[in-house]
């Protein structure tokens, strides 16, 4: 979720003028809120996660179309208290490709068409981050 990461936080620094804003490049072995709060003292922290894709049937019928399903997660904590602000969970479920395609096609060209779904599937679920984020 690197892309999301950097795109959300590069327009909230955009548009709100946040200057005290650092990207952590360590991925955390835990991100439960115990963990967290023995590390982070004081202060936000976004949180951001891919919990899942996957490569699915395009449906109960289907037997050989397949569809990329996408699965993250944001979340703004607070510390010392370790509490949860704000989160925003997105999952595409294989909305956002308009024909299903066949295995062979998903994989041909080292993967091109998955990678570009997944792509797509990173800016649905950036849009509806950033659509939530501001309404809260």
């Amino acid at each position: 979720m690197p892309r999301v990461k950097q795109a959300f936080i590069g327009n909230l620094v955009h548009e709100h003028s946040f200057q005290n804003i650092r990207s952590l490049d360590d991925v955390l072995a835990n991100d439960n809120l115990d963990a967290l709060k023995k590390k982070f003292e004081k202060g936000l922290l976004f949180d951001f996660k891919t919990i899942s894709w996957s490569l699915n049937l395009a449906g109960p019928l289907s037997r050989d179309t397949y569809r990329v399903n996408y699965v993250g997660r944001v979340r703004l904590l607070r510390f010392p208290e370790g509490t949860i602000a704000w989160q925003s969970v997105c999952e595409t479920d294989g909305k956002i490709e308009s024909s299903a395609p066949t295995l062979l096609e998903v994989v041909a060209n080292s993967g091109e068409f998955l990678k570009s779904q997944l792509n797509n599937a990173v800016d649905v679920c950036l849009a509806q981050f950033e659509r939530q984020f501001k309404n809260e």
